[in-house]
Order: structure tokens, then sequence, then C-alpha cells
């Protein structure tokens, strides 16, 4: 009986993988650094992706977005697109160029920009993020170009430039100028995961980030009843944010915590001494909000709350948003993207898959919020932004795979 054109896909998968690992060393020997991370964005590998991609695909595009703080002048976006059969929905599948710093190079056991394998295993900065993902999207390609298939609908690449430092020359940049995808479009963000693949991100919380100050009255630490202590009163407020949960008591059992989450992280110097009593003190607020709420609204509880506590005591209080991305609206578990991919992971590793949401922010977030539901998928041991990242070559073939199943199986 003659191959399926999936099965044919999938051997060819595991036939060509090694030279993909070869190519995806040759990317990640590119640095591609935001130049708020003292790089010059991602242009020189946008240029080596697009030669690797151009033989294997039917037309190539790139919208790219000004930004005269690198050399080039330009941030790029790709879209690398094989036409399909016109039997299926078209399909999208996004993955990011760029990559955060190394960090101490002290801290690694090879040179961070130096790909090494060893024991199954690719260790460079990038290579989990989002390498692992640009390398099983080449490998797909290379499959479906080597034996002739054809999609079931039109299969788009896109590579997007800005994720790791706020999108703003990315994924935003190209829905404001330039927006290609439509509302029947299937959309896989291959970015986030677990060692078992057996997760489905459909949903991701918002972040409000808070910058609080505490005012009181400084005076010298041996006559503190002549002052105001901030620090102290900024310690209650601290203990006084597990109130909260109270105030939005909504579960959403996508997520772990189901809850929306409300807790002091940064604090910022007062520079004074031992003896000295502070009559201010700052902190700040990382607030992790499920779907349905409203960055307002949290900060309008989170400012109630402060000054309430501050006040009672007989100081003043003030709380600045610092940062904020709306919870865009899940995926719904039934979206036909989801049920895809469910369907192929059960079929490329024989176990079932749930849905999940996450505390963090992908690219998926903002294409949910333009009104395109997507999903997040990738099989990952989670070494991203850490010394000696790497991405497990046996998961980039099992990503090819799934997304392979995605594009042509039933």
């Amino acid at each position: 009986m003659k191959p399926s054109p999936l099965d044919t896909c999938w051997q060819a998968i595991d036939r060509l993988h090694i030279p993909a690992i070869d190519s995806l060393c040759e990317l990640l020997r590119v640095q591609a650094l935001g130049p708020e991370n003292g790089g010059q964005g991602e242009w020189e590998k946008s240029q080596c992706l697009q030669t690797m991609f151009a033989p294997l695909v039917d037309n190539i595009t790139a919208v790219n977005a000004p930004d005269a703080r690198v050399t080039s002048g330009q941030r790029p976006n790709l879209i690398a697109t094989i036409r399909g059969q016109g039997t299926g929905p078209r399909c999208w599948l996004v993955a990011h160029l760029d990559t955060v710093a190394p960090g101490p190079l002290d801290a690694w056991h090879t040179p961070p920009f130096e790909p090494t394998l060893r024991d199954g295993k690719l260790f460079a900065r990038g290579a989990e993020d989002n390498h692992q993902a640009i390398g099983s999207l080449l490998l797909l390609a290379r499959a479906l170009q080597t034996e002739q298939l054809k999609p079931r609908g039109d299969l788009c690449f896109l590579f997007i430039a800005d994720e790791e430092t706020g999108s703003n020359f990315g994924i935003k940049y190209l829905l404001a100028h330039a927006d290609p995808f439509r509302a029947d479009d299937l959309v896989v963000v291959p970015d986030g995961g677990n060692a078992e693949g057996n997760v489905i991100d459909v949903a991701e919380k918002g972040i409000l980030q808070m910058r609080v100050t505490v005012r009181g009255k400084g005076v010298h630490a041996s006559t503190p009843h002549q002052g105001l202590n901030a620090h102290r009163l900024g310690a209650q407020v601290v203990c006084a944010l597990e109130q909260l949960h109270t105030q939005f008591p909504r579960r959403d059992d996508h997520f772990e915590p189901p809850t929306a989450t409300f807790e002091p992280t940064k604090t910022f110097s007062n520079d004074v001494s031992y003896n000295a009593i502070p009559g201010e003190h700052r902190f700040g607020i990382d607030s992790r909000m499920l779907p349905g709420m409203t960055a307002a609204e949290t900060l309008r509880h989170v400012t109630a709350l402060v000054q309430s506590v501050v006040q009672s005591a007989g100081g003043t209080a003030t709380v600045e948003p610092v940062q904020s991305m709306e919870p865009a609206p899940a995926t719904p578990d039934n979206a036909p993207v989801a049920q895809r991919v469910r369907t192929a992971v059960q079929q490329v590793l024989g176990i079932p898959a749930h849905f999940i949401g996450v505390g963090g922010i992908t690219i998926a977030s903002y294409l949910r919020a333009a009104g395109y539901p997507a999903v997040v998928y990738t099989k990952v041991d989670d070494t991203l932004h850490t010394p000696n990242e790497y991405c497990r070559i046996a998961n980039l073939v099992s990503d090819a795979k799934v997304l392979a199943h995605v594009v042509l199986g039933e």
C-alpha cells in the first residue's frame, strides 16, 4: 500500500533532520539581540534564514519596521509561503528571530554563540527559545519540498522580530501596518510547552506592573515615635496584598495558579543610613490578570487597598502603572486550531494533550487580542533564558511531525 502524504512527510523528517541541525547551527552563530540588549537586531539572521527558505517556498515577503537604533535601520518580519491544494484552511506557523543576551559567560560550559551538540542536545543561546521552533519549521519545509507534498491550505511561515523586548517592531508592528491574517486561519506559535509534550496553551494572563510610593515622616531611628516609618508602612501594604484575592475571586482552571496574582517584587533603594527611619519607601508589584479582567480595574483596586492601609496610619501613597498588557480572550478549547493540534499530538506522541493557560506572554497573546484564535505548542525541556540553554533534537523532530500533521492531516 502506498504511504499517505503524512507518513511520507514523517519519513522525510526523520531522514532530513541531521542536515537541518547543520542549518540551525549556522543560524545560532548569528546573534540577534535587540538594541535594549546591546545588539543590532535581527537583520543578519533574517537574511541568512531567507537564503535557507528561498528554495523551499513559493514566495517570501518582508514587513520591515523602521528602527533608527540599529545599523540596518530596520527590524525584519518575514513571511514565507507554500501554496496549498485549496482543500483546507490557511495555516500560520509563527516563530521569533531574536534572543535574550547570554548573561555571565562564566556560567556557560560552552560559548553561547558557538552551538555545541552533545548527548542529543544542542547547546547555544536561543537554542530552545526560539530556534527549536525555527529548526522544526525549516525541517518541515524541507520535507514538504523534497517529497513534493502540498499542504491542504496555504502554509505561511512567519518569523517575527522583537519578541523578547516588547514586540513593538515585531507582531505589534505587523498587525498595525500590514495585518495578513484572516479570522478562519489556523495559527500555531511554537514557543512554550513542557517536557512531556502534552500541553497546548490556549490562554495567557495579562500583565500589570506598578510602582508603589509610600510616604511617612523620616526621623532619627532612636526617636521612632516622632516620625512615621515608610518602610514599615510598605511592609504592611505587602502583607495586605492577599486581600485582593477576595476582590478578584474568579478561578480559571486552565491556569496554575488558577487565580489572578498580586506579588511584591522590585524594591527600590531608599539611600538612608542604618540609624535613620525612612520617610519614603518604594517597591514594585507584578499582577497577572485573568482573561476578562482589565488593567484599569486592577489598578483601581490595588490603589484603593494601598491608600487604605497607608492613610489609616497617617501617611500618603501613590500607585503608578509602569507596564501593562491587557489579558487577551482565550482561544476556545473547541476552536479548529486547538482541536487539530490536540489530534496531532495524539497521533505523533501517542498521548492525550490537554489545554492550559500560562502566566507569561507570547506572540499568541497579541494575535488573540486582535481576534485571531491561536495556540502555543512545543515539546521542550524549558531551558529558555538560562545559562547552557539547549534544545533536545528529539523534541525538534517531534515538533516538526506534529506540525506536519496539522497542515497535512484530516
